[in-house]
C-alpha cells in the first residue's frame, strides 16, 4: 500500500489549505462606456486598491490582479469572509460609484511560481465560478466553506446569511450556495436572473430536482391535455421553477436559523398545504411550513412562547416582515409563508402529532396526512390527476372560494374511482355533473378526514346551512356554464365556448 500511495502523494505534497476570494468590479465594461475609458480604468483601480487594503488588513495576500478583479488568499475562511463583508460595507457607507461581487471557497491549492507566486486547484476555480455567479453587492460561498464559518458567526452580532439554493456551476456538480451580508445592509436586492455559470439548457431548473419531494417535483414537469387551449392554460397556471426554488431556499433558511438557536430544540421543517401536495397554481398563495417540535405532557409550551422564539431566531438571521398571529407566524408583508408549530410526542418509537387550536390548547392531529394521502392518489390516478386538480383549483379561486382545497382534491379522487376524468373540457364538465349528483344524493358528510379519523373533511359545509346552500348554488351555476361551453364547442363556436371557460376558470384562460 505504501509503495502505491507515496509516489502519488509526493506529487501533491506541496498542497496548502487557503481560503480563495475573488473580488470583481460589477459592470466594468459599462462603466468604461459611460464614463470614458480613462475614468473607467480609474474606477477599476480604485476598486482594486480598496479590496487590496482590506485584504491586507485581515492578513490576506493579493495573489494577482485580473483585469477589473483581484484574487486573494487567506490562511482560513474567517478573515476572508470578514474582508469580503468589510469591502461591501465600505462601498455602501462611502457611497462609492461602483459595486463589487465576491466569491469565496476554502480548500487545498498548489503553489506555483510564474515567476510570482500563484495558486492552482479546484478551490481556486470554484471561487472564481462563485464570483461569476454572484450578483451586484453579493457575497457567495459554497456549502463546505459555509459549514466551517457558521459556528464562528455566533461571535458576531451583525453577520447574516441565507441559503440561495442548489446550483449547477460550469465544471462542477450541483451544489448548495450561501450568501453572506451584514444586518445593516441586508442581502443583495435580487438573485442574478441570468448567469453564464448556470446550466445552458433553459428547460432545466436551476434547483436540483433530487432535493424536492415527488409531489413538488411535479411543478417542474409539464402537465398535458389533449385539448390545446387547456394544455396552454395548464402551462400558464403552473408554478415557475424560480418560484419553487425560492420556496425551497426559504425552507432551508428557516431550518438554518432555528439550528442556531441553542435553547429551541426542533426536529425538522417541511412544506405542507397545497404546495406540498403539488396542487398550488399561479398566482402563488401563502406557502405553509410545518415546524416539528418535541413535546411531552405536561410540559407543553404555550403557542405564543414558541412562535416568539421562532420570530426572534428568524429576525436575528436577516428575515424581515415577520408577524405573529394567533396560531402561526407569517413571513412577508402579504404572508408569503406561514409557519405552523406541530408537537411530536414519541412513545415506543411511535410519533404522535399535536396541532394548536388555541393559545394553550393542543389537539391530536396529523398535519402531514393530506400530503401522504396525495402521494397515494397520484400513484392511483397518474399525472393527469394533478392536471385536472389544477384546472379545478382555477375554478375554485374564480367562482367557489368557499370550497376547501383538500376537500376538492379528495372529492376528485373519489370520482375517479367511479368514472374516468381527463384534464379536458369534457373531463371538467363531467366533474361538475357528477359532483352535482353526489351532493344532491347525500344528506350528511361522507369524506373522512385523513388527519383526524373521527371527523369528516367536508363537515364544514354540512354543519353550516348558509355555506352549504351557497355551495349548491355555485355548483349548479358552474355546471350550467360548463354544459354551455361543451355544447358551443360541439356546435363549432370556439370563441363563444372559450368565453364560457374563461368565466369558469378565470380571465387568463385562452390568453
Amino acid at each position: 500500500m505504501e509503495t502505491e500511495l507515496f509516489p502519488q502523494f509526493d506529487s501533491v505534497k506541496n498542497c496548502q489549505p487557503y481560503c480563495n476570494v475573488f473580488f470583481d468590479l460589477v459592470d466594468s465594461a459599462l462603466l468604461k462606456k459611460q464614463l470614458g475609458a480613462m475614468e473607467g480604468v480609474s474606477v477599476a483601480l480604485r476598486h482594486n486598491e480598496l479590496c487590496a487594503r482590506v485584504v491586507q488588513k485581515y492578513g490576506g495576500q493579493v495573489v494577482k490582479h485580473i483585469g477589473d478583479a483581484i484574487y486573494a488568499v487567506f490562511p482560513n475562511p474567517l478573515p476572508g469572509a470578514l474582508a469580503a463583508l468589510e469591502v461591501k460595507h465600505m462601498i455602501h457607507k462611502q457611497k462609492l460609484s461602483y459595486r463589487t461581487k465576491i466569491g469565496i471557497c476554502f480548500g487545498l491549492v498548489i503553489p506555483v511560481w510564474t515567476p510570482a507566486a500563484d495558486y492552482l486547484g479546484a478551490s481556486v476555480d470554484l471561487a472564481a465560478r462563485l464570483c461569476g455567479y454572484a450578483g451586484p453587492s453579493q457575497i457567495v460561498l459554497d456549502e463546505a466553506t459555509f459549514s466551517i464559518l457558521k459556528p464562528l458567526f455566533k461571535s458576531f452580532d451583525n453577520i447574516i446569511y441565507q441559503f440561495l439554493g442548489l446550483r449547477e456551476l460550469k465544471g462542477f456538480s450541483t451544489m448548495a450556495l450561501y450568501e453572506l451580508s451584514l444586518s445593516a445592509l441586508g442581502f443583495a436586492d435580487e438573485l442574478p436572473s441570468e448567469s453564464p455559470q448556470k446550466s445552458p439548457s433553459p428547460s432545466l431548473p436551476s434547483i436540483s430536482p433530487i432535493a424536492l419531494s415527488p409531489l413538488v417535483k411535479t411543478y417542474l414537469e409539464p402537465m398535458q391535455s389533449s385539448d390545446e387551449l387547456f394544455e396552454r392554460f395548464l402551462r400558464r397556471i403552473a408554478l415557475k421553477s424560480e418560484e419553487v426554488e425560492k420556496n425551497y431556499a426559504t425552507l432551508q433558511n428557516v431550518s438554518n436559523a432555528l439550528q442556531d438557536t441553542y435553547d429551541f430544540p426542533f426536529k425538522r421543517v417541511t412544506f405542507s398545504g397545497s404546495f406540498a401536495r403539488g396542487t398550488m397554481i399561479r398566482p402563488q398563495k401563502a406557502i405553509d411550513i410545518l415546524l416539528f417540535i418535541p413535546g411531552e405532557e405536561p410540559k407543553v409550551p404555550p403557542v405564543t412562547d414558541l412562535l416568539l422564539k421562532v420570530q426572534n431566531a428568524l429576525a436575528e438571521t436577516g428575515f424581515k416582515e415577520l408577524q405573529m398571529h394567533r396560531l402561526y407566524l407569517s413571513i412577508g408583508a402579504e404572508e408569503e409563508y406561514r409557519i405552523h408549530p406541530v408537537l411530536i410526542s414519541t412513545v415506543d418509537d411511535r410519533d404522535s402529532y399535536y396541532v394548536p387550536i388555541g393559545p394553550d390548547m393542543w389537539v391530536p392531529r396529523d398535519p402531514t396526512a393530506p400530503d401522504k394521502w396525495m402521494e397515494g392518489a397520484l400513484q392511483r390516478n397518474g399525472s393527469s390527476f394533478l392536471a385536472l386538480i389544477r384546472l379545478l383549483k382555477s375554478w375554485q379561486r374564480t367562482n367557489c372560494r368557499i370550497l376547501h382545497a383538500p376537500h376538492l382534491e379528495m372529492l376528485t379522487d373519489l370520482l375517479l374511482r367511479k368514472v374516468q376524468l381527463e384534464p379536458t373540457p369534457e373531463g371538467v364538465y363531467t366533474w361538475f355533473r357528477y359532483v352535482h349528483q353526489i351532493f344532491s344524493q347525500h344528506k350528511k358528510p361522507f369524506i373522512p378526514d385523513p388527519g383526524d379519523p373521527v371527523s369528516y373533511l367536508d363537515g364544514y359545509l354540512w354543519t353550516n346551512p348558509t355555506s352549504f346552500n351557497q355551495f349548491g348554488r355555485l355548483l349548479t351555476s358552474s355546471l350550467q356554464t360548463a354544459t354551455e361551453a361543451v355544447t358551443l364547442a360541439q356546435q363549432s363556436q370556439p370563441f363563444q365556448a372559450k368565453a364560457k371557460w374563461r368565466a369558469l376558470l378565470g380571465t387568463s384562460f385562452g390568453n
